[in-house]
This record gives C-alpha cells, structure tokens and sequence, in this order.
C-alpha cells in the first residue's frame, strides 16, 4: 500500500503544469517585454499575435498622449509629427513624418488618433510611405494582395474579414474607401480608390465600430 501511495505522489509531482502561452522567442520587442515592436518582427508570421500586443517606433495602442509623444520626441532625430487641427471631429490626431538625410521632413508614414478625444490612443494608421519599415510579408499589408482572399497573406494570416464597410464615398471626385474588419487581431485593411488609382493602408484598432 505504502508503495502505491508512493507512486502517485511521484507521478502527481513530476506532472508537468501545461506552461502558459508564448510568444515566439524569435519575436524582437520593444522597451516592454510583452510588446513585439512592428519594425523588426514580421507580424505575418504570428496570426495569433494581436494589435494590443504590436508596438510601431514604441508606440502602441492605449498609450496616452503625453507617452506617445514622449517617445516621438526620443526619436526626433529620424521622425518629425505634428498635431492634425484640420479636422471636425472631437478627435486628438498626430501626423507622424520620417526625415531625409538632410533631417527634413519626408513622408507621412503614420496617423495617431485617440478618437472622441479618448485619453487612450485607439488607432494607428499606417500609409504606404511606411513599407520600408515593414519586415518581410508584413510589408503586403500596404498592397492589394491583402484584398485578395486567394493571396497567400489571406489563407496564412489575415483569414476571412469579420465584415466591411464603405468608410468614404464622394463620387464627385471619384473618391471612394472600404474597410475590411479582423477585430480578432485588432486590425482594419481599407481598400481606397481615387482618380489617381488604388492605394491600401491599415490600422491597428481598438475603437469600437
């Protein structure tokens, strides 16, 4: 009996407890462990990983204001932002630019918004000019190959949109946008169409649609 007994208390005490979930030890981070920063990991590689979790330039999705800024003013040799005024919303918005060689303003590469002047950022918009900050297929999230559903990006990582919706539709200047929503990773790919041709940008989101 005592030998039993033995037994299951050594098979109880060798169990080993099912180890919490990980990132991939191969995921580069930012200042906070927790956080994978965008500009040195392809997100595409970790479907499971979401927006919450994702920072840009150590920027990340419920930072405040002050902190946002904080770390945009830590990187002002290379970035330059400015806040967004021209707007008729209640919205607190940033204009974030790189800079040339020369340390003058380049191209608008991100678009910080704490919607209804919410005291956490909600939204992250990244444009075009952000590509060569991308790593590897993260970088297909600005091209048409995440509209297609075919494409590898959609079998591999984005999966089936939650649903879309046409953002903007201004016909008269053949203006026209829709949104595809995967609320699971936090993230929006728009579509936008002009009379200049197509473009596709995305967002990190934690704004309620």
């Amino acid at each position: 009996m005592k030998t039993c007994l033995a037994l299951v208390l050594l098979l109880f005490t060798c169990k080993s407890p099912k180890p919490a979930a990980q990132k991939p030890e191969t995921a580069e981070t930012a200042e906070n462990s927790e956080i994978t920063e965008i500009t040195k990991v392809d997100i595409t590689s970790y479907p499971n990983l979401p927006a919450s979790d994702v920072s840009v330039f150590s920027i990340q999705l419920g930072m405040s204001r002050a902190e946002a800024e904080a770390q945009l003013d830590r990187q002002s040799t290379s970035l330059y932002y400015y806040t967004d005024q021209r707007h008729f919303t209640e919205d607190y918005r940033i204009y974030v630019y790189d800079r040339d060689p020369n340390g003058q303003k380049k191209n608008c590469i991100l678009y910080l918004i704490w919607e209804d002047n919410s005291a956490k950022l909600n939204r992250i918009v990244f444009y075009k000019d952000m590509e060569p900050y991308l790593q590897g297929n993260t970088k297909q999230l600005l091209t048409e190959e995440a509209l297609n559903p075919e494409s590898e990006i959609a079998k591999n990582y984005l999966g089936k949109a939650a649903g879309s919706k046409v953002t903007l539709d201004v016909p008269v200047i053949h203006l026209k946008h829709t949104t595809y929503y995967y609320p699971d990773k936090g993230l929006e790919i728009t579509d936008e169409r002009s009379s200049t041709g197509p473009t596709v940008r995305f967002a990190f989101s934690s704004a309620e649609k």
